[in-house]
């Protein structure tokens, strides 16, 4: 029994075929170019907030207060937390710096990590300073309803 032999084109073109099938399984399987960082209550973040968050000043038009859940949380420890991103019930992602908090006491910036693990909601009330938005009060967002 002799075998009939291909044609090399014949050859190379099913081994173009199958190397760009391979290609777009690895981009397919590739990491995400969306994904946020959110540390555990004992790990330390980065200052560094996901590329994603919008800054302060292209945020001219959210007004104060926000609702949302936690994405990522700037922080050193539980005593020394810089600033945390949100996701608002309408998908966009905001970078928060704290600032001081008329209501610390009843609601400590440590707090946050309970909510970064439960992704309970949290009502934020900001104002813009500079190119941030500084938080001066943080709520839990299922213990009252938002003044109007």
């Amino acid at each position: 029994m002799s075998r009939t032999p291909r044609p090399a084109a014949s050859v190379r073109s099913g081994l173009a075929v199958a190397a760009l099938a391979l290609a777009g399984l690895v981009v397919a399987c590739g990491p995400s170019s969306t994904a946020y960082s959110t540390p555990g209550p004992n790990d330390q973040a980065s200052l560094v907030a996901p590329a994603s968050a919008t800054p302060g000043p292209s945020s001219a038009a959210l007004g104060s207060p926000v609702t949302g859940v936690l994405t990522h949380i700037d922080s050193s420890g539980l005593a020394a937390v810089a600033g945390f991103t949100l996701r608002l019930d309408d998908g966009r992602v905001v970078a928060f710096k704290i600032g001081t908090l008329e209501n610390g006491a009843s609601f400590p910036p440590g707090h946050l990590a309970e909510h970064l693990g439960t992704a309970e909601p949290v009502r934020v009330y900001f104002r813009p300073q500079g190119t941030d938005l500084v938080v001066y009060r943080i709520e839990d967002a299922s213990a009252s309803p938002a003044p109007s």
